[in-house]
């Protein structure tokens, strides 16, 4: 691969370099999605499901890639997936610092610990499973703040 291409992929691919913090780069990495959940706080919810639906499939994409740039399945530098589950999970709510920390502390939690089915969903192949399962970690995470706004 030329530098050409590896620069951009490397960029987008470790969530602006965030991936390349040497510890916890998945936490590191989730702090780009906070940040553009508040970017697009006030887009309508179409606009967020787009968004949304190609951070996914463009992760997809660029995770293939990247684990055939850094020679290893599912690379810990690489958090284009982190960036578009915790995405995927707060795009359904208002926009407040205290449901942002909400969203990054549920999703983390999911993430890291991979309850099932979520863990069985990295099994698929290619980048489809570097992205699926932080996307399921997303979907999981939504539900409870879902349930507890509910209670609440």
């Amino acid at each position: 691969m030329r530098a050409a291409q590896r620069i951009p992929l490397d960029f987008i691919a470790t969530g602006l370099y965030f991936g390349k913090i040497p510890f916890a780069p998945g936490t590191w990495g989730t702090l780009p999605g906070i940040a553009l959940l508040w970017l697009v706080a006030d887009f309508p919810l179409w606009s967020k499901l787009l968004i949304a639906a190609l951070l996914f499939y463009g992760g997809v994409l660029v995770c293939h890639r990247a684990q055939e740039l850094y020679g290893r399945k599912d690379p810990s530098c690489v958090v284009i997936d982190e960036i578009a589950g915790v995405f995927f999970a707060g795009m359904w709510f208002a926009v407040s610092w205290p449901m942002l920390l909400a969203v990054f502390v549920l999703f983390r939690f999911f993430d890291i610990l991979k309850p099932w089915p979520i863990r069985r969903l990295e099994t698929l192949s290619d980048g489809w499973g570097v992205m699926a399962d932080d996307m399921a970690a997303g979907a999981a995470a939504a539900l409870v703040l879902v349930a507890v706004s509910l209670l609440l």
